[in-house]
């Protein structure tokens, strides 16, 4: 073998090493094996749970990439067509073919992943190409390191998946809906190690009032989640009995150490009282929330700071209470949020007073994506993070009666006509009969996206502001659902039959997004409400003269997608 082609082994292995995840994998395979060995093409395909699952391709020539993906396993003589070769078990060497596109020969290289797993390398030439014994045995060695570092990213991927099914378990199933306070919430796992010990909550109290919880437990393991759960739990117990926040960390303190873990934990419980416009909080070594009242900066109040659960058995918690006026805002946030090895704890402490003095109307959806994008990104995150942003939005006359939620059973199709009669009810109750038919149009689309693809029971959630109306469909799959165009070919699958209901609420809507809600998602939107003369137009309905109505354009607009 050359010392060129040793050297390009070599240089493959290094970088092989160093990639974690499968995309760090495939984009590897792709810089150190197509230019280097001079292909035009290439595909890495696998086995998984018995269908071809094509991995990454890079190159002029996608049917290379179709074929991987379509194709059942079975092995391919020499010199047989291009497109009847799916996986192998052997490697083999073509050199000239002739195929539609630019693709002269190329090579498939069995990637042995495991004892049961296995896969295929494909590279493509655009010339003939004799494959010298010498470029042979290179192919052969590199789809071994490929391979290799395949089934240890799967493998890093498949305990990073069970423990972050495992965390989100242990989060709250879904959260509580109030008209006095607006809440937004994140947990992001991290991206290097298992599990992490990062946790929030939101509870009814006894008395009526609403608490917040927020907590992390030290440690990057599953124990780490299993002993959050514990103390979430725990919590949740003395929190029913009626204590107040103080109290509830001082009996927590003491069932910790009874437990006998030596991990430690810190937690920040925050009682919100809308009626007396005030919140408790007591702190067990926890960042203190920040606060924010309307026109002012954000700033950390002056309150007790306990030392973190675990410490001490006898430790006593003490609290501090601050006025709540209406438009409060309250950040209560982990130290993964500001602090990893990338970004130093003033820094992220600063980039965190930085986002938050953005403009006051940014919705705390927006400002909670925002905030994770301190100390990194969902595939580079060395640490787990959580956020819970909470704003009173005040008791106002008829304030109280401005939301409104209704609930469909799992696979029930037909309820989604009573979800349109509790619509237009409520637009009717609120006085936004203008917008009724594209809110019926766009919940629809979701609600009825959410009982094919979700499998569970979906929650629909309504919330007046001054100036919009906001929904929230909630269901139990975490994925996020993403648009899909509408293919001129006419294709179409489950998972794209899924994006396409979201191109009709993009239309409709003055925004959208999604956002992970407990242990599944919530897919949002906002409409505004029109001027008074379009309300008048909607009202008289007559429809004949002047432009068309916004439902009526988003629907064509629709159609045209």
């Amino acid at each position: 073998m050359s010392l060129s082609l040793v050297y390009q082994i070599s240089r493959l292995a290094a970088q092989l090493s160093q990639a974690p995840s499968l995309r760090d994998v495939v984009e590897t395979a792709i810089a150190r094996i197509m230019e280097p060995f001079g292909a035009q093409c290439l595909a890495i395909s696998v086995i998984d749970e018995g269908r071809p699952r094509l991995l990454g391709y890079s190159g002029s020539s996608p049917a290379l990439a179709m074929r991987l993906t379509r194709a059942s396993t079975g092995t391919l003589e020499e010199e047989t067509a291009i497109d009847k070769s799916p996986f192998v078990d052997r490697p083999l060497f073509f050199k000239a073919v002739e195929t539609d596109g630019p693709i002269s020969s190329y090579c498939l290289l069995p990637l042995a992943i495991g004892d049961h797993d296995a896969g295929t390398l494909a590279l493509g030439f655009d010339h003939r190409r004799d494959f010298r014994a010498d470029e042979r045995a290179a192919l052969a060695a590199v789809a071994q390191l490929l391979a290799q570092s395949i089934g240890r990213a799967r493998q890093f991927e498949t305990e990073r998946r069970l423990a972050q099914e495992l965390q989100q378990g242990l989060l709250p199933a879904a959260l509580p809906h109030y008209g006095e306070v607006d809440i937004a919430t994140r947990y992001v796992t991290p991206t290097i190690g298992t599990a992490g010990g990062d946790w929030y909550d939101v509870l009814n109290l006894p008395d009526g009032t609403i608490g917040l919880v927020i907590g992390d437990v030290e440690g990057h393991t599953r124990r780490a989640a299993a002993i959050m759960g514990q103390i979430r739990s725990v919590i949740r117990a003395y929190t029913a009995e009626g204590h107040r926040p103080a109290d509830v960390l001082t009996r927590t303190n003491r069932l910790l150490a009874d437990l006998g873990t030596d991990l430690l934990a810190t937690c920040c419980c925050v009682w919100l009282d809308p009626e007396a416009e005030t919140a408790e909080i007591s702190s067990a070594g926890h960042p203190v929330p920040l606060l924010g009242h309307p026109g002012q900066r954000f700033t950390a109040p002056e309150l007790p700071q306990g030392i973190p659960l675990g410490v001490r058995p006898d430790t006593c918690y003490g609290s501090g209470q601050i006025p709540l006026p209406e438009g409060t805002i309250l950040v209560l946030y982990t130290d993964g949020l500001v602090h990893s090895h990338s970004v130093q704890l003033d820094d992220g402490i600063a980039a965190l007073h930085e986002r938050l003095a953005a403009p006051d109307d940014l919705r705390l959806e927006v400002l909670a994506d925002r905030l994770l994008e301190i100390t990194g990104t969902d595939d580079r995150r060395d640490d787990d993070a959580a956020v819970l942003i909470a704003q009173f939005l005040g008791l106002r006359a008829g304030r109280r009666h401005r939301v409104g939620r209704t609930f469909v059973q799992r696979h029930d199709l037909r309820a989604v006509g009573d979800v349109r009669k509790f619509l237009r009810k409520q637009a009717t109750m609120w006085n936004w009969e203008a917008v009724s038919s594209d809110l019926e149009l766009a919940v629809t689309e979701l609600v009825t996206n959410a009982l094919v693809h979700a499998d569970s029971e979906v929650e629909v959630r309504l919330r007046e502001y001054a100036d919009r109306l906001r929904v929230d469909v909630r269901d139990s799959d975490p994925r996020p659902p993403l648009p899909t165009p509408v293919l001129a070919s006419g294709e179409a699958d489950t998972e794209s039959e899924h994006g396409r209901g979201l191109l009709i609420v993009d239309a409709l809507a003055s925004s959208w997004g999604n956002s992970p809600s407990g242990r599944g998602k919530s897919v949002w939107f906002e409409l505004t409400r029109p001027p008074p003369s379009q309300r008048d137009e909607s009202r008289r309905g007559s429809g004949e003269a002047g432009p068309a109505s916004r439902t009526e354009r988003s629907r064509r607009s629709s159609r045209r997608a």
